[in-house]
């Protein structure tokens, strides 16, 4: 086994939390700062719009600019007013390969003061790896249709060839009420790799997609299936990584039935490959959105 064939341990943000039952109304002659709840765009494709939304507390009404660093400049790439009844705004752009610096900013009004928020985009040439990203998602097409699938970004390299990301945001009309959801899925790949290696690394990386999918349980509900995915996966002699890697290595293995790219694990029998296709049933086929918001307690 090379390094080159292992893939890279899946990580979880946890984005900004916004309780909106606990914001006070402001005092009529005071301004209040805003507070943005946002999952700001840190990849992109060059072939595709990026398109994000967000919520601003309190509503306004406030205009909504979002800006691209070019030089020394800030180039005004979009805009968007926020909704007084649902707090929301949206806006949609296009971005060149490469990596680019943008800004949020919120504008003040009578009754609340300005806010900024800054973020790196960096954009996959959409041309360049078109058949690539294609030839990806035709192993994961059935599991992971619309996770977006970035090339060769700073997560990845020739030791880490494949990554998955999971990022979101609650809300919350009380401290003790249903908490909602926005959620979102990557699928991060280096390029050049040989087409048996991309399909393993790519339905390796969509299982990571499907293990964090057991989130809409509830998250006791996902930290228990991972101490049981932990002890079926138990480490043996010669393996790599924790257990939701080897599982994610076996739901490829059961698939592609070619062990030898497995980079934590190539033992997929018995009780193990009665997991890994267990969790393709029950999480393979629910959930596919590339952004996906759902309510718990």
């Amino acid at each position: 086994m090379t390094h080159r064939a292992r893939t890279a341990v899946s990580t979880l943000v946890v984005a900004a939390l916004a309780c909106v039952g606990l914001v006070l109304a402001p005092a009529a002659s005071a301004a209040t700062a805003p507070f943005v709840s946002v999952i700001t765009p840190q990849y992109a494709l060059s072939t595709a719009t990026v398109r994000f939304s967000g919520k601003v507390y309190p509503a306004r009404g406030q205009k909504v600019t979002v800006q691209r660093k070019d030089g020394s400049r800030w180039v005004t790439i979009d805009t968007a007013r926020v909704s007084t009844s649902t707090a929301k705004f949206s806006v949609a752009y296009r971005v060149k390969p490469g990596k680019k610096a943008f800004r949020l900013l919120v504008a003040k009004t009578s009754q609340s003061t300005w806010a900024k928020q800054s973020w790196t985009t960096w954009t996959t040439d959409g041309v360049k790896y078109k058949s690539y990203i294609a030839r990806a998602r035709s192993y994961m097409k059935s599991y992971c249709p619309r996770t977006p699938i970035f090339v060769s970004t700073p997560l990845v390299n020739s030791r880490t060839v494949g990554m998955a990301t999971e990022k979101y945001t609650w809300t919350s009309s009380s401290s003790s009420g249903p908490r909602t959801y926005t959620w979102q899925h990557q699928i991060h790949i280096e390029g050049g790799l040989s087409r048996p290696l991309l399909r393993h690394v790519a339905l390796h990386e969509c299982a990571h997609v499907v293990q964090f999918r057991r989130l809409v349980k509830g998250p006791t509900a996902r930290a228990a299936a991972e101490k049981t995915t932990a002890k079926v996966f138990k480490r043996r002699s010669g393996e790599y990584g924790d257990g939701n890697e080897r599982q994610a290595d076996c739901m490829a293995i059961v698939i592609t039935h070619k062990k030898q790219y497995g980079g934590y694990t190539q033992s997929c029998t018995g009780a193990r490959a009665t997991s890994a296709k267990a969790l393709w049933r029950a999480y393979g086929k629910k959930y596919q959105s590339s952004v996906y918001t759902f309510t718990r307690r």
